[in-house]
């Protein structure tokens, strides 16, 4: 059992919970169950418990593995107990890294908005999560200090052997070493291929990355806009908070959980264009600073999405407000729907990293 799941049982202890302790331990081994089947489709479910949020349906396999042992359990009554079991599954799917464990890191961090959101169970979870994504982003690519070839196998033996044969005219013998000499060929020769096949896509890579990250570069020097096609200065600075996110990770497909030095870029487009990237603003008003037309084309696709008032909570007040034509009954709806209050204070910079991580996540979201 891994260290994470185990700690479930301290966690019910320090929710108060009095619950029986074999009860606990066939709870783990419920949550170990679901953490080996568990599937990428299943994250928005577990984000949504683990945060309190859950709804019906949501989690129904870790439902059903508990009352296998416990055909009495009540979810909803149990909820603080799901909300601990979702939180350690979580936590371990994070640490298990991999497609599924990195997309669940990036995914746990832009739930949390910035610490508008918390997960309860596990206070120090959204901490882990955005350390992890910070590890993740700073791997970079393998520096590779020599290139390996594949190496032709040694036939002396066989050649030995064949030239043998072919002294006492014994074909029978000839046969083996023969083929295998005839076959080595074409193996080593796939085995070449397949090695620089390897090599080359390892350079196209790289060099695409340095591409990106190149264009990132100027970006951020030129201070201009890509959408709006000015200069970011002659925009407002909510209106630039927002824009930068989106176009930094436009620029930098080949990092799919964000760039290690994504925070430093957007303070320095912000602070370049004459903003203060400390300056604090209100989030009802910001995501109704760009162009209501720009923000249509941005943002309106993402309205009905299932998981958008999860994981994509600026998109979705974006949409919202552009549905309401900016009048301000989209704003209760909003707070119901994603549990964050237009009202709330972010940090320009703040939004803008949000953006740029719900930019990242978008691709994997159901629009």
């Amino acid at each position: 059992m891994s260290d994470t799941l185990s700690n479930i049982g301290p966690m019910y202890r320090k929710r108060g919970l009095n619950t029986d302790a074999q009860l606990i331990n066939d709870r783990i081994a419920a949550a170990q169950v679901v953490h080996e089947e568990f599937r990428a489709s299943e994250l928005p479910a577990l984000l949504r418990t683990a945060m309190g949020r859950a709804v019906p349906g949501d989690l129904e396999g870790l439902i059903g593995e508990v009352k296998k042992v416990d055909p009495t359990f009540d979810a909803n009554a149990g909820m603080p107990e799901m909300i601990i079991l979702a939180s350690a599954i979580l936590r371990q799917v994070i640490d298990d890294g991999e497609s599924v464990g990195n997309r669940a890191t990036l995914a746990t961090v832009v739930a949390a908005f910035g610490g508008l959101r918390t997960f309860e169970a596990d206070v120090e979870l959204v901490d882990h999560a955005q350390r992890m994504l910070t590890r993740r982003q700073d791997t970079g690519l393998p520096v590779v200090s020599t290139i390996k070839h594949a190496k032709r196998p040694s036939l002396d033996d066989d050649h030995g052997l064949l030239l043998a044969a072919a002294q006492q005219n014994n074909f029978s013998s000839a046969h083996a070493p023969l083929k295998k000499i005839l076959d080595s060929g074409p193996v080593y020769t796939e085995k070449a291929y397949s090695t620089l096949t390897l090599q080359f896509n390892g350079l196209v890579s790289a060099h695409n990355l340095l591409v990106e990250q190149m264009n990132a570069h100027w970006w951020v020097l030129n201070g201009w806009s890509l959408d709006a096609g000015r200069s970011f200065s002659d925009l407002p600075a909510a209106d630039v908070a927002i824009r930068v996110g989106i176009e930094l990770a436009r620029l930098t497909k080949s990092s799919p959980l964000g760039l290690f030095a994504a925070p430093a870029l957007l303070f320095r487009v912000l602070e370049k264009a004459g903003f203060n990237p400390k300056e604090v603003v209100r989030l009802g008003d910001v995501v109704k600073a760009s162009s209501i037309d720009w923000r249509q084309g941005w943002a309106s696709g993402w309205l009905d999405a299932a998981d958008s008032a999860l994981l994509l909570p600026v998109t979705l007040a974006v949409a919202m407000a552009v549905d309401a034509n900016d009048e301000v009954d989209w704003e209760p709806r909003y707070e119901r729907a994603s549990g964050v209050s237009p009202g709330a204070s972010v940090e320009l910079l703040g939004l803008a990293r949000q953006v740029y991580l719900e930019s990242l996540l978008q691709p994997h979201i159901s629009a």
